[in-house]
Parts: C-alpha cells; structure tokens; sequence
C-alpha cells in the first residue's frame, strides 16, 4: 500500500498535459489547494480526476463518466468570467510511462487474482450465478461502447455476473459489469468478497434447505408480501373491508396485530417513505387486526396532516447495512416482541426488502419476488448479508405453515391478509 508522499510523488509532472488520471472519487470538487485536496479527497487506484490549474488557484473534479468533463469545462469557463483562465490538465511531471506501468498486469497477477476468484465464483454458483472473469486488452474499444472516456491501457480486467433462471422462479435476469483499471482495486474487491463469503460459510446458508434455518420477514418486506396478495387476490373485497371467505366486514386473524399510522415515529409502513415524505404507493392503515383505511384516503391525510408526494425507492445509502426496526410488531397480543424472536435463536435470515413480486404470472400456487436485503443474524446480532436472490414461495404450503390447516383448492379465491405467522413469525422455506 503506497503512503500519501508515494502517491503524491506519481502524481508530480513533467509539463505534460494529460486530462486524466487515476483517483478514487466520483463527484466534482474544487478545491484551493492541491495538497490538501489531494491528501482528503484523492487516492490513484480508481475513478478519472480532472485538475483545474492557474497559479494558486487549483481545483480538482473527480469522476469517470465523459459527461462530468464538460461540467468541469463549464465550471472552468465560470471561473475564467473573473478573469482567471483556467484549464483542465494532469499535474505535473507524470508520464505515460509511469502510468502504464502502473497500470500493467504481469502473469503472476492473473494468475494470483484469478486463484482469488476461484472461490468466489463456485461460491455464486450455488446461487445459479455465472461468475466470469476475463482480461481485456483494448481498453480503449471496451470503455468507448460504455460511453466512458479513458486512455487505452495494457491490461484490463472485467467481472461478469449473470443470473439464471432458476429453481427459485424466473426471478429477475440481471447482467452486471464491474471494470477494474488496477491490481489494487481488484485485490481489495476479491478480499472484501472473500471475507463476506468467510462470514456466510460460518453459517448454514438460506439455500440449504435441509438446514430448516428459519426465515423472518422484516415488517416491510412483511407488508410488501401481504400487500401483494392482498391486491391481487383480493383487491375489491379488502379495498371495502369484506374478506371473500367470510363476508364479514374487516375480518382478520385475531392472533395477528400490524398497526401503523402516518404519525407514529418508526411505524412498520413508514419505513416506505424517504425523509422528504416521499411515498411509493397507498399503504393500509391496520389496527387491531382490521383495515380502516389507506394512507391515499384524503381524509386520513388530512386528519394525519400528512401530504405525499412524487414517487419514492430513494434512498440515502445504499453501502451502509440496513437497521431492521420492530417495535411496531406485535405477536400473540404483544406476549413476544419479533426482537426477542431474535434474541433467543441462534442463527435467522432476516428478509429486509422484497422487490418485483409477481403473483399473476405463476398461477400454479407460487409467488416469486427478488429479495435485495437480507441479514444473517445470530442472536440478536447482525453478521452478515446474502447477495441479492430470488426468493419462490409455494402458497399452499406457506399457508400451512402459517397455521392454516384447511386447503386451498383455488387460491385466487382465498381472502386475506396478516396470516403470516405460525408461532413466531418463523416459517421454513
């Protein structure tokens, strides 16, 4: 690992003009002092900088998409109305010798990186994943389809990840590229990989179904899943109170409380709405085991004073590991709260989120969904997360597992709501 100094000295020039180098950040900065940015703001082990240079004035912009060059000539030609020319150049004293042997793969490196890899990749295939790591030697051809700006390279590798359809349902086909330009940033990837995978191994994962590791819903993926079935068995019925099963205006299990209101701090539906208020689409309000509305119902709103608005699926961080909250969980009238469950088992997958469920499509009993959080507790403490997977739920089998004995032949026909718990919350997938 190079010090500061080392990688300031890479970093001193010969008066070449270069537009380029290597640097970590991907938003624009500018800043008075190369030093000072340099030693806060920048290392050279990934992302494209732009320097902006006249006298004392320096500036520096951070990024690796072209269309952040022209935000850096704009704010150049903004600087230049007080007078001050500025240009976008490399700092001094740095060759293109020096950058493409810092840039240069040997043979021992792929073969160190790929061994690095190795079990990386047979880990992803328990999960139906291609995992394919290949050496690229035109950078600049790979780089230019991507609509990125770079300098053509001696070596370049990208990591290819591509999911399958598989037992789990058709579930999503994502195909994801991750270009890396140094040893560096690939050795850091592989041990960050490596040790999430060190960690996961400790544990019997979700997909050993043997295991019979039993599987939480946090209370918005919990929502989210009711929701669906709600909506798409039986939309009408509940949008009116009336379950189809009975015919009884709000009917629902008794042993199940989930109650939520606009203005309860933390509430198990608010966790949908981002700190602007923002919210994805109308939630029930449920209290006491019955729906008295939806949160798109002016009058709620309005007793509430709560106003929407756009659309929501913003996020403020998607790199910190989400905090699960429970306190709006009840089960059997408040005797357990769902954080004690936590407590007093040894390992559990916490589901945090679920994406994309589609009930309409499998129309054999079966509902699929994308699950994009997930945490390995043991205990009450978090140690872990899965990859994003494709999570299939066979109904009729769920239904008995969450303690409802009689069967349904026609489960387009069946009702309703929070019977989503046997015991505890817990169900084996």
């Amino acid at each position: 690992m190079r010090t500061k100094m080392e990688k300031l000295n890479l970093l001193k020039t010969n008066g070449m003009e270069i537009e380029e180098f290597i640097a970590k950040k991907e938003s624009i900065c500018f800043e008075k002092n190369f030093a000072e940015s340099y030693n806060n703001k920048l290392s050279i082990d990934e992302g494209v900088a732009y320097r902006v240079v006249k006298g004392d004035k320096v500036g520096f912009a951070n990024t690796n998409n072209i269309d952040d060059k022209v935000r850096v000539q704009e704010k150049a030609k903004e600087l230049a109305k007080d007078g001050i020319p500025l240009n976008v150049r490399f700092p001094e004293d740095v060759s293109c010798e020096s950058i493409n042997e810092h840039m240069h793969f040997e043979t021992s490196d792929v073969v160190k990186i790929q061994h690095c890899f190795e079990e990386l990749c047979n880990y992803f295939k328990k999960f139906n994943c291609k995992v394919k790591l290949d050496k690229i030697s035109n950078f600049r051809s790979v780089m230019n389809t991507r609509n990125t700006m770079c300098k053509s390279h001696d070596a370049y590798f990208k990591l290819t990840f591509e999911s399958m359809r598989n037992e789990f349902g058709n579930g999503l086909s994502v195909f994801k590229l991750k270009y890396f330009r140094t040893r560096n940033e690939l050795y850091n990837f592989a041990q960050k990989m490596n040790w999430e995978l060190d960690r996961i191994k400790k544990l019997k994962t979700y997909y050993e179904i043997e295991s019979k590791l039993p599987v939480i819903f946090a209370p918005q993926a919990l929502a989210g899943l009711v929701l669906s079935i709600v909506e798409n068995f039986n939309a009408k019925e509940v949008m009116s109170g009336t379950s189809i099963l009975e015919r009884k205006k709000f009917e629902f299990d008794e042993k199940f409380e989930l109650y939520d209101a606009p203005k309860i701090k933390n509430s198990v539906f608010n966790v949908m709405f981002d700190d602007e208020g923002t919210r994805t689409y109308r939630k029930p309000l449920i209290k006491n085991s019955k729906c008295i509305t939806y949160f798109s119902d002016l009058i709620t709103e309005a007793k509430y004073n709560y106003k929407s608005t756009g659309n929501g699926f913003r996020r403020n961080s998607y790199t910190t590991m989400p905090t699960p909250n429970f306190i709006n969980i009840d089960i059997n009238n408040g005797d357990t709260k769902l954080d004690n469950y936590l407590n007093i088992n040894n390992t559990t997958i916490l589901i945090k989120q679920i994406m994309g469920l589609d009930i309409n499509s499998l129309k054999g009993g079966f509902i699929t969904g994308r699950v994009t959080e997930s945490i390995i507790y043991k205990g009450s403490e978090a140690i872990g997360t899965l990859p994003p997977f494709s999570l299939k739920i066979e109904l009729n089998k769920f239904f008995t597992d969450i303690g409802i004995t009689e069967e349904v032949e026609n489960i387009w026909g069946f009702m309703n709501i929070p019977y989503l718990y046997k015991d505890i919350m817990k169900i084996h997938i």
